[in-house]
């Protein structure tokens, strides 16, 4: 199928999402070189959905750096807005540790893609964007090296002010923070938590986190322990990089920045040959490990606005994959 850009050849469905599909395409002016298209249609988009939309093809395109998916152009076509990115071969975080079938990663390799989404998010917040949808499912793994790219910034955030906090409830159940479910205004922190869940996940290959049902979830988030790393897997420095990444308390939270200067990845320098791959259909069938993104509502806390928590688990039951 081609776009009414003629610049584009459309291809195979690569996966779907939340906000749109996303196909890999082929840019004739260009050999036929790959991209990937992520397609939303507009016309059946909510007034939100739709700003979100636009706003994350205006984002993407501005944004330059080696470990955020790069946007090369976005156009709109019979009612549907199209992004056109670069392709990483290699799938997702997600696909990826789903395919491991429980033989767990090396820590070198963790700490190397743990360094790259740092520095995504270092970049991103020292732009005054918040991602607000950190998960492995949208951390993309591309080349021989199996370099990891930040992408989907569908519910990204660009804050007027340092100082600023936002309010919308949105994100992936399994990654938002307790403040999100405290229904609490929110800021960089909240990418923090996101990102100590994936380092976990990479871990253990499991989330920290788990539940059937929406209520429980949200209760372990807010108040459970944390399950212990495997001591005898991984080193303290690791472990507690990531437990002080999931404290509750945000202020102790660190931030990107703090985070790269940690010790950690000073031990960790030197490079190390990438994971190898299972076959294409092993990477397959990923519901375990994938969450759904969810936009709901403001919380109106300027008003002083209490937010429903019992229509919340409502709107929310049917959302845990």
């Amino acid at each position: 199928m081609a776009t009414s850009d003629t610049r584009f050849e459309i291809g195979d469905t690569l996966g779907e999402g939340a906000f749109g599909k996303v196909y890999e395409c082929f840019d004739r002016s260009d050999n036929d070189k790959k991209y990937a298209m992520k397609v939303i249609d507009l016309t059946k988009s909510s007034e939100d959905e739709r700003d979100l939309a636009e706003k994350e093809a205006k984002l993407l395109t501005n944004l330059q750096h080696e470990f955020i998916l790069h946007a090369v152009t976005s156009f709109q076509v019979q009612g549907a807005l199209c992004i056109v990115t670069e392709f990483c071969d290699k799938g997702d975080l997600a696909q990826f540790l789903e395919s491991r079938n429980g033989v767990s990663l090396d820590e070198q390799r963790i700490v190397e893609w743990f360094r790259q989404i740092c520095s995504a998010l270092e970049y991103l917040h020292g732009r005054h964007v918040l991602h607000r949808d950190m998960k492995t499912q949208n951390v993309f793994l591309t080349g021989v090296e199996m370099t990891a790219k930040l992408g989907d910034l569908g519910l990204a955030k660009v804050l007027e002010k340092p100082t600023q906090k936002a309010v919308t409830f949105c994100g992936s159940p399994y990654y938002m923070s307790p403040e999100i479910f405290a229904c609490k205004p929110y800021d960089s922190k909240s990418d923090i938590w996101a990102m100590g869940v994936c380092v976990y996940e990479m871990a253990t290959l499991e989330r920290p986190f788990d539940a059937t049902l929406m209520q429980q979830l949200v209760f372990k988030i807010v108040h459970g322990q944390l399950p212990p790393m495997p001591k005898d897997k991984y080193s303290s420095q690791l472990i507690k990089i990531m437990e002080r990444m999931m404290c509750r308390e945000t202020d102790k939270r660190p931030s990107a920045t703090e985070l790269l200067q940690d010790v950690l990845f000073e031990k960790h320098k030197s490079p190390q040959a990438p994971p190898s791959l299972p076959d294409k259909k092993g990477a397959l069938g990923m519901k375990s490990m994938r969450g759904n993104s969810i936009l709901i509502s403001k919380l109106n806390q300027s008003k002083g606005d209490k937010f429903n928590m019992s229509n919340l688990m409502e709107t929310l039951s049917e959302k845990i994959s």
